[in-house]
């Protein structure tokens, strides 16, 4: 979760489609370059400027991970946050990929 967060932070693009799953609607049946037009376009609108990790569950019997965080960032000069619980799982190189997310109620 940190290193997705710092690739936010960085514009790191090829790093963020290699760990995103591949089910995930983001990447699924996207072309590669188009994925990291629209996220570098993200990254250098919003400036990140906190990451907290709330909770981290390890894997179920699923195999999925989860991780509870919330990002602050700054939109033309506006601060702002979300909160995401999301969903992890490993390839079959054991590298854990995100795989979805969603706002806890």
């Amino acid at each position: 979760m940190r290193s997705r967060y710092t690739a936010y932070v960085t514009g790191a693009v090829d790093y963020l489609y290699r760990t995103t799953h591949p089910d995930n609607p983001a990447v699924k049946g996207v072309d590669p370059a188009r994925f990291a037009r629209e996220t570098l376009a993200y990254c250098r609108q919003a400036e990140f400027t906190r990451l907290t990790v709330r909770q981290n569950w390890p894997p179920d019997g699923a195999g999925v991970a989860r991780v509870l965080f919330t990002a602050h960032y700054r939109t033309g000069g506006e601060a702002d946050a979300f909160t995401e619980l999301s969903d992890f799982v490993q390839d079959d190189q054991g590298r854990w990929l995100y795989h979805s997310g969603c706002t806890p109620d």
